[in-house]
């Protein structure tokens, strides 16, 4: 019976009793139902202690998974604040990471994603600013080029390459070069002034004339209009110029400037007094005989003047109603026969002839007249 009962009860029956033999049989069913109780009690308590054991591991697991989720959520904070700096620099003074608490995720990823379709608005801004700059670049008849603020060129469109005899493949390769190399020498010091007097503040949209080089050392004319272009914080970042070929209309002014001279040449060689005048009968242009017989010493002494001014009356009369039945009806006025005194006091004999004078529109503007 002994090895059946539990162990505390048997130390309790033979301190009382002296021995499980000694205890009387009335008592053997009560002492084996204690015993039965104390088993229970024992197997409760071991589940008991098992329930603590995995009640504390199951807490000690979720203490380390939510301090895990704490730290992940952190991290995930600083990448969500670095994210943040490296869209929107100024967010860097706004945000103190110190301060940052893991309630904060839900505002700071709401803010990522709002700077993130700010970006990609502020590109495709980019983008279509971009498209429309080379659709300018592209159509305009002019070559446009940039250069940094030390005279490389960082730009050249593909009429500002053919208008230096480059083809468009080979364009690229001119990008580096400085500004000088595309311009004869004896403009050297002029563009050089011209591009401190632009980062000044002096000149900026002012058009200039230069001789330039092409690509096989034959030289043209160009006019230059450069502006200044800034960074963000609005400090000069490079230069943005326009260039025109104005060679046909520099050959053009040349041969006209020649073909006057010659016309001028001819004018005061000819013996006979020749000159022009406006509606008004101001003088406009008179050679050296007609100085002579109007008494004065020089051209300028008569441009602006009337015959009245220059003239007896009665010559200044006739050849206002000369002239103004040229201008009236358009008609020359043909070998007229007239007298003159001049400043010495000799008479002249004179044959007069007048034509009208008119514009590229066929209006009449003066006349021109041989005496």
């Amino acid at each position: 019976m002994e090895n059946t009962l539990n162990k505390l009860l048997v130390r309790q029956i033979k301190k009382h009793f002296g021995s499980i033999e000694n205890l009387p049989q009335a008592f053997h069913g009560i002492i084996e139902d204690i015993s039965n109780t104390y088993a229970n009690f024992e197997d409760d308590a071991l589940l008991l202690e098992n329930s603590i054991e995995i009640s504390s591991q199951e807490l000690r697991d979720a203490f380390l998974k939510q301090k895990q989720d704490a730290e992940a959520q952190k991290e995930t904070i600083r990448k969500i604040k670095e994210a943040i700096d490296a869209l929107n620099y100024a967010s860097r003074e706004k945000i103190n990471e110190s301060e940052l608490t893991p309630s904060d995720s839900n505002y700071l990823f709401n803010s990522l994603i709002k700077l993130i379709e700010e970006r990609k608005q502020a590109e495709e801004a980019l983008q279509q600013s971009s498209k429309k700059w080379e659709a300018i670049i592209s159509a305009s008849p002019d070559g446009i080029g940039m250069v940094s603020l030390d005279g490389s060129l960082q730009l050249m469109s593909d009429k500002l390459a053919m208008m230096y005899g480059y083809s468009v493949e080979e364009k690229d390769h001119s990008l580096g070069k400085h500004i000088l190399e595309f311009i004869d020498s004896s403009n050297h010091r002029l563009l050089s002034e011209n591009i401190q007097n632009l980062l000044s503040g002096k000149n900026d949209h002012t058009i200039t004339e230069y001789l330039a080089v092409k690509k096989d050392k034959t030289r043209f004319y160009v006019d230059v209009n450069s502006t200044v272009l800034l960074d963000s914080k609005g400090n000069p970042e490079s230069i943005l110029f326009v260039e025109r070929d104005i060679t046909e209309r520099k050959q053009a002014q040349e041969t006209l400037l020649n073909e006057r001279t010659l016309f001028r040449t001819i004018i005061d060689l000819i013996p006979d007094a020749v000159y022009v005048k406006d509606s008004e009968g101001r003088k406009l242009l008179a050679n050296p005989t007609e100085v002579h017989l109007a008494g004065k010493s020089s051209e300028e002494e008569i441009i602006g003047r009337t015959d009245f001014s220059l003239y007896p009356d009665t010559e200044a009369t006739r050849a206002q109603e000369e002239d103004e039945i040229v201008l009236r009806t358009g008609q020359s006025v043909l070998d007229v026969d007239g007298t003159l005194i001049d400043k010495e006091g000799k008479q002249h004999w004179l044959l007069v002839s007048k034509v009208p004078l008119r514009d590229i529109h066929g209006k009449i503007t003066g006349i021109v007249g041989i005496t």
